[in-house]
């Protein structure tokens, strides 16, 4: 009896596969006719099949712990940014010079400003320094 049922589940499982094999495979498109679908579609301005054109874009950079985060905006998806910098449609933001301030426990107020981004050192409560100049040292630090 168990031989039975098994002889006759395999076969239940095999035959949609038997079926599948006796039908022929759809027919590869030959590489010429990749390459015209990749290189000459017959829309241009029509996204891949599964994408979509991105019509915009926005790029910030954290310009840094001390100096204020720089952004844009582009229509036309032309968007980059670097170290200190970014751009929009050819239009350059740059990150502003650093800038740093303490106040000791006295009322006293330290503060500089660096020449980029990243020439400011704060230790709060004690000093400031910019382009590796002290500014101001507290009384007492903490």
């Amino acid at each position: 009896m168990k031989r039975l049922f098994l002889a006759v589940f395999t076969l239940t499982l095999a035959l949609p596969a038997w079926a599948l094999a006796d039908q022929p495979a759809p027919a590869q498109p030959s590489i010429e006719d990749l390459r015209t679908a990749i290189f000459s579609p017959a829309d241009p301005g029509a996204a891949p099949a599964g994408a979509t054109w991105k019509a915009s874009c926005t790029v910030s950079n954290d310009c840094g712990p001390y100096s204020a985060t720089v952004s844009c905006t582009s229509a036309s998806g032309n968007c980059t940014s670097g170290v200190d910098y970014v751009e929009c449609d050819g239009v350059r933001k740059t990150c502003a010079p650093c800038h740093v301030s303490t106040t000791c426990g006295n009322g006293r107020t330290f503060s500089c400003t660096g020449t980029t981004i990243d020439n400011c050192e704060l230790e709060p409560r004690c000093f400031v320094i910019c382009n590796g100049h002290f500014f101001g040292t507290c009384p007492v630090c903490p």
